[in-house]
């Protein structure tokens, strides 16, 4: 009878260990109960010590497993070792498909030890997910600049230890992440320690250390972007924001705030970017910008119906197939909706002199114009999450109760989101968070002291 109903007991267990979900909802049911004394309330306890530590042992559990399972059987890592394995040889970095590659480079470097050699039940999940790993049809849907950034690792240690090093870059990242959180907000401050504990709970982040993504190196450079030009250091926040455009294009939406907001940081960005791509195309030869566009195209137009593809082009597919509308309608109707969104960020945030909002709103759009959009996108997310909360304590209990049930929405695990909600409920909350950013432009706006006014240019 459990074999019969194994698909939804692994459901059930994904959805009961979803921390974030269940204390979003139990700091729903405080703000509902004590009002506007929820607010001090829930920011001693998220601060409390015990709070912190309850929360990183919860956890603890699930990022070692995906830490594990990273290791025995890598997935889409595996794309950026081979394209470096490939620009050693001297072969393109680009082939198509790679699986075949990635089958034996992991053959080639067999596994030294992983927790399954002690734990049996864990054992068998790495040989499934190790079998799915060497089977699924792979190609390199990542821009080169990732290619070059595991090259050296992959050529001094292989693909393995590159793996693990590429997992402590990115938790790593994670807490550069918290720390600017916490000491760039101002007012109202909360731990780091804290911000950690609760990202590491949070199955986006526990997925992206699973696939070994570079999720969180973006979250990083992007709230670096931020935090620079509130201290007023428009170089270093172009070099952040540069940088993180050359390694995966759509934080190229921050062009635009610089263009209103700091155009010395734009043209350190641009600088960049483009001193990035040149050298890419001196390397390893003009002829990747074509190639890494042709799968892209490929990429985008296989997986754009995915269920899991919660971009805004996801749901257009989704829409036109349940009205039985053509798909080729898909692609106008994203461009002109993607437009039409970036126009009315421009539009709002242009109204507002100094703000946060501005800034996080077009975070926000990250995940949803990026025509392929998985949930580990969404750590990028952290800042927009981090700002809306302080936000909505500040607009009353009202909106921290809306605020809560949007976490909790966000906090439910890919697997739950797509067996057991609703069609389009991911985008939905995806658009949520970006309207109340972006409306936000036009009342929050950075504290700064009378010395530190050019902070205010965020």
């Amino acid at each position: 009878m459990l074999a019969t109903h194994a698909h939804e007991i692994r459901l059930l267990a994904e959805l009961a260990t979803a921390v974030p979900l269940w204390a979003a909802i139990a700091a729903f049911v405080v703000v509902l109960r004590r009002r506007d004394g929820a607010i001090p309330a829930l920011r001693g306890l998220l601060n409390h010590w015990l709070t912190i530590v309850l929360l990183a042992a919860a956890g603890a559990a699930p990022l070692i497993i995906a830490l594990d399972i990273s290791y025995s059987a890598p997935r889409d890592i595996m794309q950026d070792i081979v394209s470096a394995d490939q620009l050693w040889q001297g072969r393109t970095m680009y082939p198509f498909p790679m699986t075949d590659q990635i089958r034996q480079m992991l053959e080639a470097q067999p596994v030294r030890w992983s927790l399954g050699s002690v734990v049996p039940a864990l054992r068998a999940q790495e040989v499934r997910a190790y079998e799915l790993a060497v089977s699924q049809h792979w190609v390199q849907a990542h821009p080169p600049l990732m290619t070059f950034f595991v090259a050296i690792p992959e050529r001094l240690f292989g693909a393995r230890p590159t793996i693990l090093l590429m997992n402590a870059v990115s938790l790593a990242s994670l807490g550069l992440v918290a720390w600017m959180l916490a000491n760039g907000a101002g007012e109202g401050r909360i731990r780091p320690a804290a911000i950690v504990a609760i990202a590491l709970c949070w199955y986006p982040v526990q997925y992206l250390v699973r696939l070994g993504q570079s999720g969180l190196l973006l979250a990083v450079l992007m709230v670096a972007g931020w935090y620079f030009l509130r201290k007023g250091n428009e170089t270093a926040a172009g070099l952040a924001i540069g940088f993180a455009t050359a390694l995966k294009l759509y934080p190229g939406l921050l062009f635009v705030y610089l263009l209103f907001r700091a155009r010395k940081a734009l043209l350190v960005a641009a600088a960049t970017a483009v001193a990035s791509l040149a050298a890419i195309g001196w390397i390893g030869g003009w002829q990747v910008f074509a190639e890494y566009s042709k799968t892209v195209e490929f990429v985008t137009r296989t997986y754009q119906g995915y269920d899991s593809n919660y971009s805004l082009l996801g749901a257009v597919v989704a829409f036109l197939g349940a009205v039985g509308a053509p798909e080729s309608l898909a692609r106008p109707i994203f461009i002109a909706m993607a437009a039409a969104m970036v126009l009315a960020t421009v539009a709002l945030g242009a109204r507002s002199r100094g703000s946060d909002a501005f800034y996080a709103s077009l975070v926000c759009l990250m995940p949803l114009l990026s025509p392929i959009s998985w949930q580990h996108y969404w750590v990028v997310l952290l800042l927009p999450v981090f700002l809306l909360g302080r936000e909505a304590c500040r607009e009353g209990w009202r909106a921290l109760a809306v605020f809560c049930l949007l976490c909790a929405l966000l906090s439910i695990p890919e697997p739950v989101m797509n067996e057991w909600c609703f069609t389009g409920l991911a985008t939905l909350c995806l658009i949520v968070v970006w309207g109340w950013m972006a409306t936000a432009t036009g009342t929050t706006a950075p504290r700064a002291a009378p010395a530190e006014a050019r902070a205010t240019a965020v």
